[in-house]
């Protein structure tokens, strides 16, 4: 599933940065080539997460690799408590919904199509 904003990492902030200045750029100044506000500028360059659009856009006026600026999913640390969290509300879905469903294999199918871990499946 795409994102649909994305943070800058750290040494993509401090990259952007020096793209910035050496363009000759403020961060008010790449707002107004963008024709976009301030705010997403500026949540960019404080790592704030950025409509993807306009995250790209930035990197694109800037002349960056919006892929080589963006923090990639290894850099996002992982509450390993979620995923347990997540398992236990799809067993208590799976328990009150059980018995109005004649077939496991369908509901698995309809759980999956709404929480978007596989490919949708024709019933």
């Amino acid at each position: 599933m795409v994102k649909r904003s994305l943070n800058a990492s750290k040494s993509g902030i401090k990259t952007a940065e020096t793209a910035l200045t050496d363009m000759g750029l403020t961060q008010q100044l790449l707002a107004n080539a963008l024709d976009i506000s301030r705010q997403p500028v500026s949540k960019f360059f404080n790592g704030k997460p950025v409509a993807r659009d306009y995250f790209v856009r930035i990197c694109e006026k800037l002349k960056l690799e919006w892929q080589s600026i963006a923090v990639i999913d290894e850099e996002i640390p992982v509450d390993k408590n979620k995923s347990c969290e997540i398992d236990d509300l799809v067993q208590e879905i799976h328990k009150q919904l059980k018995p109005g469903i004649n077939d496991d294999r369908k509901f698995n199918n309809t759980l999956n199509y709404f929480l978007d871990t596989t490919p949708p499946k024709t019933f």
